[in-house]
């Protein structure tokens, strides 16, 4: 599948995350950049070269992306940029969308829906609160460099949106970093980020009880086939996950962002 924009994703310490993403895009066809954040940890660039992606590198001096989001951009090698993160899966439409968005070279910023999702007993969930559901989770992630100017305050689109462009609920992604990341770890990612003055409603996004969401199957048979495909090799560490439970749904734990 070819792409008139490159997928740049920075790097800094979710190692699953990271392998997943590498296999889906190789399931695909897509060949996305990854960027190392300077503060990324030893393990991030050792998955990088066991994977053999290509990669780059940015100077960041705080661990939050949009404060290096101007020297994280310069490093594609387009003016198009889609970013994503290591835990965020695009759909075929997305690509499709942006496809459309960069060949017309329109004057706007793109902005995608984002799905939470889990994987439980063989199936792909949507979980969904008021706080989380796909359309106040959209995402302002395809620009052109050249037109935008940067905002380096933490949890905000690291761009300034002036012209904002919706895609359509299809031209979505998937977001799993409540499948990969441990109640432990969103614990430590939360304090990096109070550290840095992370807003209080964000604090409480990152700490959100997974078990307070409704689960829904979701209807991504992309995704599905591919992590299902990928996910034996880590089945056993991904199983050890889960603090409480759901008659419907079986083990439901903090393991998330």
């Amino acid at each position: 599948m070819k792409i008139p924009y490159t997928i740049q994703i920075p790097v800094f310490d979710e190692i699953d995350a990271l392998k997943f993403s590498a296999f889906y895009f190789g399931c695909i066809g897509v060949e996305p950049r990854y960027v190392l954040d300077s503060k990324h940890a030893p393990a991030a660039k050792a998955a990088l070269d066991s994977l053999g992606c290509e990669f780059g590198a940015f100077d960041n001096d705080k661990p939050f992306i949009e404060n290096g989001y101007e020297k994280f951009a310069a490093a594609s090698p387009t003016d198009w940029i889609l970013r994503l993160d290591c835990d965020e899966i695009p759909s075929i439409a997305l690509l499709e969308a942006c496809t459309n968005l960069v060949s017309v070279d329109a004057q706007g910023i793109g902005g995608f829906e984002r799905h939470q999702v889990l994987w439980r007993n063989n199936r792909l969930l949507s979980a969904r609160a008021d706080r989380f559901t796909p359309t106040n989770q959209r995402q302002w992630r395809l620009f052109n460099r050249k037109r935008v100017q940067y905002n380096t305050a933490i949890h905000t689109p690291g761009i300034h949106v002036d012209v904002p462009i919706f895609f359509p609920p299809e031209a979505c992604a998937y977001h799993l970093a409540w499948e990969f990341l441990s109640w432990d770890d969103r614990v430590r990612k939360a304090a990096r980020y109070d550290d840095h003055g992370q807003p209080a409603a964000n604090r409480q996004n990152q700490l959100f009880p997974i078990e307070a969401a409704e689960m829904s199957v979701l209807d991504a048979p992309l995704l599905h086939d591919a992590y299902l495909a990928w996910r034996p090799a880590s089945a056993a560490h991904f199983e050890q996950v889960g603090t409480s439970a759901t008659p419907e749904y079986g083990p439901i734990g903090f393991d998330a962002n």
